[in-house]
C-alpha cells in the first residue's frame, strides 16, 4: 500500500491516507508519486480544496528503512529510506529537508538533524545495556535513561 500525507499551508499533518500501489504506477510499471497526489486531489479536493499530499513509507523512521512489519530490523536497501520519517498526524512536513518531522512531544527535548526526530535532553549511555528513557516528568519529558535489564531504583 502507498501512504500519502494531507498537509495544510502550514504544512501541518492533517492525516495519512492509504491507496493501492496498483494506483500510482505509470506505464512503465514504477511508482509514480504525482501519479498518487493526483489521485488525492481527486478523491478529497470536494472536502478538503486548500490541501497539498506527499508520499510516505510507512517503513522509514529517523531516517533509516526497516523491514516490513518490524520495528527494529534494517531493511538491506537504505535507498528505500524515503523522507525521513513517516508522516505522523500532528508532525510536519519541511520542504527544506524534503522530511516529515514528528511532533515536539515533551518541551525539553530536542531536535536531531541527524535523525530529524526529538531526543531527550540528556545523551544516551556510551556503555553496553538495554537503555530506555524513564520519563519523570510527562509535561516536560524529563527523565533519565535506565537500563531495560534493570529495575529503576524508586528512591
Amino acid at each position: 500500500m502507498a501512504h500519502f500525507a494531507r498537509l495544510n499551508s502550514d504544512n501541518e499533518v492533517l492525516d495519512v491516507l492509504v491507496i493501492s500501489n496498483e494506483d500510482i504506477l505509470d506505464s512503465n510499471n514504477l511508482e509514480n508519486e504525482q501519479l498518487g497526489i493526483d489521485l488525492c486531489h481527486k478523491l478529497y479536493d470536494n472536502e478538503h480544496p486548500n490541501s497539498t499530499y506527499k508520499q510516505t513509507s510507512y517503513n522509514t523512521r529517523g531516517r533509516k528503512h526497516y523491514k516490513a512489519n518490524s520495528s527494529s530490523e534494517l531493511s538491506t536497501d537504505q535507498t528505500k529510506a524515503f523522507r525521513g520519517n513517516y508522516a505522523e498526524v500532528g508532525g510536519t512536513y519541511d520542504s527544506s529537508l524534503d522530511s516529515f518531522i514528528p511532533e515536539q512531544k515533551y518541551s525539553s527535548w530536542i531536535f536531531d538533524d541527524s535523525t530529524y526526530t526529538y531526543i531527550p535532553p540528556v545523551p544516551k549511555p556510551e556503555t553496553e545495556g538495554h537503555w530506555k528513557w524513564n520519563l519523570t516528568d510527562v509535561d516536560t519529558g524529563e527523565g533519565m535513561w535506565v537500563d531495560g535489564r534493570e529495575q529503576p531504583s524508586s528512591e
